[in-house]
């Protein structure tokens, strides 16, 4: 049985990509409403660091936002819209 088991332990996904995740209600606390792209996240400190930014469906949105991201989940994208505001991807 022990031989059997794989000699380091477990797999590393070689193509896995990391983001670094922002909340819808982070950005309806933190931003007015307005466009927004990788720069001017950054600019206004909601993410920092060269990571490509995902945006995820956690907390309400109300105000429009007009987002160019690398990513954002399903349920982010569909209150976005239902808001009024639109979202792009790189």
């Amino acid at each position: 049985m022990i031989r059997r088991q794989p000699k380091l332990g477990g797999f590393t996904n070689p193509t896995r990509e990391t983001f670094e995740v922002v909340n819808i209600g982070t950005l309806e606390e933190v931003l007015p409403a307005g466009a927004y792209d990788l720069a001017s996240l950054r600019e206004s400190r909601v993410v920092d660091g060269a990571l490509p930014v995902k945006i995820l469906g956690e907390g309400k949105v109300t105000k429009k936002f007009d987002l160019t991201v690398n990513a954002a989940s399903k349920s982010a994208r569909e209150a976005i819209l239902k808001a009024g505001g639109s979202v792009t991807f790189v």
